[in-house]
């Protein structure tokens, strides 16, 4: 009996040692077998630029030394899709005031209006963008944490983190219209052990939204279903791009 106690107060910390094993054997397998990635992950964007820029001058090469029908089906693919890569650039143009309390997790710019949604105090909020003015807000209880938001037509859609639930209001009054119960693939990650919300974008059809992991998933706006999904990923930082969140939608490009 005293036997059987022991190997009863021991297994938990065993079947922990087991998990964590098999874990680590996981992304050392990982580690190992993926043939796309170049080293460890960069620390930096400029040393992860540094590695793309040294694949890319290196592929050239490899055209010089064999013809084209020897290289490597992986290489050709790398450079079709490098090739297709936009670099978008930047310049502050102003600076607005804005509340430093409001943990902000997503908005939208309509009409000379800020639509800011946040988490913690989980409130969105109607603002003038010209002087930070909250015009109008609505809190929600607290079980819930506030996440990325968008607008279609005069509906404002705003998700929940670890809810599975996306809000839609009267843009106009801050009415609650409907609720929306939605499920995701990010509690197929490790970092994301449950179905999350992130951020919300509209693309003029579809809502699209991401939940931490490297899916975007395009959303009918009335149903909220799931019309399409699109993995990103990014060849020369070793595959999946994951911990997307904030999302905005310009010139066509999310």
């Amino acid at each position: 009996m005293n036997r059987i106690g022991a190997i009863r107060r021991t297994w938990p910390s065993f079947v922990l040692y087991v998990a964590i094993l098999c874990v680590g054997l996981y992304f050392a397998y990982q580690k190992t077998t993926s043939a796309s990635k170049i080293g460890k992950k960069s620390s930096s964007a400029l040393e992860s630029q540094n590695v793309a820029n040294a694949d890319v001058a290196a592929t050239p090469e490899l055209s010089q030394q064999a013809p084209e029908s020897a290289v490597s089906p992986i290489i050709r693919a790398l450079r079709t899709t490098r090739a297709s890569f936009q670099t978008l650039s930047h310049r502050v143009v102003r600076q607005l005031p804005h509340d430093e309390n409001a943990f902000t997790q997503g908005f939208t710019i309509l009409n000379g209006r800020l639509y800011e949604s946040t988490g913690m105090t989980s409130d969105l909020r109607d603002e003038n963008i010209e002087t930070a003015e909250v015009r109008r807000r609505v809190q929600l209880p607290s079980q819930y944490f506030g996440e990325g938001n968008c607008v279609v037509g005069d509906r404002l859609y705003w998700i929940t983190w670890k809810n599975k639930i996306c809000f839609v209001y009267n843009v106009h009054d801050f009415e609650l219209v409907r609720q929306h119960h939605y499920d995701t693939e990010g509690k197929r990650y490790l970092h994301c052990l449950i179905s999350s919300g992130w951020g919300l974008t509209f693309d003029g059809t579809n809502i699209i939204m991401s939940d931490g992991s490297p899916t975007l998933y395009f959303r009918d706006p009335e149903t909220f279903q799931v019309v399409k999904t699109v993995t990103v990923t990014d060849p020369s930082n070793g595959g999946h791009v994951r911990n997307l969140n904030e999302l905005e939608f310009v010139d066509g490009c999310t």
